[in-house]
């Protein structure tokens, strides 16, 4: 794509132009990710003129999406050594009305909120962030 037709669009649309290109999109294609999550990544990585840094991106993708055994490990250190631990997720916040007990879901982990439980204090100082859907 070349350089003006891409500002072109950018002028127009501002930082929802993401440039997709086939190698950077198979790579994240292969990860199983949802479509904003893609599109986030790239725009993240990509410099005004559409170019991906695919070093920077893979790094990143590895430090934050971790894979299933590296997830079950993460998870052990969490529970047993109290480890805080940041990485991309979809998070489903459940309320239980019946106990006034909340909790949260990991989808993409498999990890159940019938496993997990939110203190009070964390809710406080984070329901604005956890509920705004962002």
């Amino acid at each position: 794509m070349s350089d003006e037709f891409l500002s072109k669009f950018r002028g127009a649309f501002g930082d929802r132009v993401v440039y997709k290109d086939l190698q950077t999109s198979g790579f994240l294609m292969s990860l199983n990710l949802p479509s904003f999550m893609r599109d986030w990544l790239l725009s993240s990585f990509q410099s005004p003129e559409g170019m991906c840094d695919n070093e920077k991106l893979t790094d990143f993708v590895h430090a934050f999406l971790p894979d299933t055994d590296r997830w079950y490990k993460l998870k052990a250190e969490m529970v047993t050594n109290g480890r805080l631990v940041r990485l991309i997720a979809k998070i489903r916040v459940e309320v239980d009305v019946r106990t006034s007990t909340l909790s949260f879901a990991l989808p993409d982990y498999d990890l159940k909120s019938s496993e997990t439980r939110i203190d009070s204090h964390v809710w406080e100082k984070y329901k604005a962030e956890l509920v705004s859907g962002r």
